[in-house]
């Protein structure tokens, strides 16, 4: 037992005495589901949360100022032990896909009677966050006493494939909730382009995310084609997913406009002023919309019913072809949009994580 406490480098203080709540976190959009969540129980308790990270978590969590604990991989059996000796009230856990400490921590959890709760952070997927061989079976073991999720879209999504609806819970997404604080709007710059990079195709190759008929690679070439062809002579910003590393695998030839690769903390200047964004169904983009940047989902060859929120939510419009991409860019580049106002979205209720916590205490 103590060489695995010693592997999660807990202390014999740590081990005796009751933890709160334990939070459970592994990639980058279910930490950052959470954060505000970890951030409220801080505030609203002298005990500090113990918080479990691996993967991509880590490193957010690390710019974001919370103390945390990296965790192995440990088999179901041995989150078991550790559980039995840190006897937490409750565990909340974001969602991710694959073989995951935060599934893994969720089947022990069970098995030890403790509550456990998974906090959802987007629209697809439903399936694969509680399974570690992604199929299109739940596995019960991994399925968690509440799931939180952000609005009623998630919760008929869910049911429909099968989901308890008495489980699922519909507290609103901490992370929208908190978008004003995160981003300052500026004046626009509209020789600025960013585009938001998302890992297609190495989800598609691990079989993580089923192949929509487009990745990465083939919708940044149709987007420099288009804006040859317009004429483009300002910047093309490349905001890298947070797992890549240097360019991202992407070609890097000659064009009359610059291409930029930007990683950490240079994304926000991007973020803040560019005039337009282009991506594929990135929860940035949904995020983007909401404060009324000019967006563009463009998913083309798109081979099933369009996936992404900011389109099923009315909030932005769906691209499928390259000559839509090209009208709609040439629109947004002439647009006469300078400070934008943020989107009125109804599902980013501002007490989402208040209800996260209580929802925790409740079990």
């Amino acid at each position: 037992m103590l060489d695995i406490m010693n592997r999660l480098n807990l202390t014999r203080a740590t081990m005796s005495e009751k933890i709160p709540i334990l939070f459970i976190v592994c990639d980058v959009g279910g930490t950052h589901a959470l954060l505000p969540v970890i951030r409220l129980f801080q505030k609203s308790t002298t005990e500090l949360p113990v918080v479990f990270a691996s993967g991509a978590a880590p490193d957010v969590l690390k710019a974001a100022g919370i103390p945390h604990t990296v965790v192995p991989l440990l088999s179901i059996a041995e989150f078991q032990r550790v559980f039995r000796d840190i006897r937490p009230v409750a565990v909340v856990a974001g969602t991710s896909g694959g073989i995951t400490v935060d599934k893994h921590c969720i089947a022990a959890a069970k098995e030890t009677g403790i509550p456990t709760i998974a906090v959802l952070d987007s629209w697809i997927n439903y399936v694969q966050r509680f399974n570690t061989d992604n199929s299109d079976r739940i596995n019960p073991q991994m399925l968690p006493d509440r799931i939180a999720v952000m609005d009623e879209i998630a919760l008929n999504d869910m049911v429909a494939l099968g989901f308890p609806k008495e489980r699922i819970v519909v507290t609103g997404s901490p992370y929208l909730a908190s978008l004003k604080e995160r981003f300052l709007l500026r004046s626009v710059n509209k020789k600025r382009i960013g585009f938001i990079d998302e890992p297609f195709r190495e989800t598609i190759d691990a079989g993580w995310h089923p192949d929509w008929g487009y990745d990465e690679y083939g919708v940044f070439a149709d987007l420099c084609r288009v804006l040859l062809d317009l004429g483009f002579s300002g910047e093309l910003a490349v905001l890298l997913h947070p797992r890549r590393k240097d360019t991202g695998g992407y070609p890097t030839p000659q064009y009359p406009f610059l291409v930029r690769f930007v990683t950490g903390e240079d994304k926000s200047s991007v973020i803040e002023t560019a005039g337009t964004f282009v991506g594929m169904s990135s929860m940035l983009l949904f995020e983007l919309a909401l404060l009324s940047r000019n967006v563009i989902s463009y998913q083309p060859n798109l081979v099933i019913k369009d996936q992404f929120i900011g389109n099923r939510a009315g909030v932005t419009s769906g691209i499928y072809t390259k000559e839509m991409l090209r009208d709609m860019l040439s629109r947004m580049l002439t647009s006469e949009k300078d400070v934008p106002t943020p989107h009125a979205y109804a599902y980013a209720r501002p007490d989402a994580a208040e209800r996260i916590v209580e929802l925790a205490r409740s079990l």
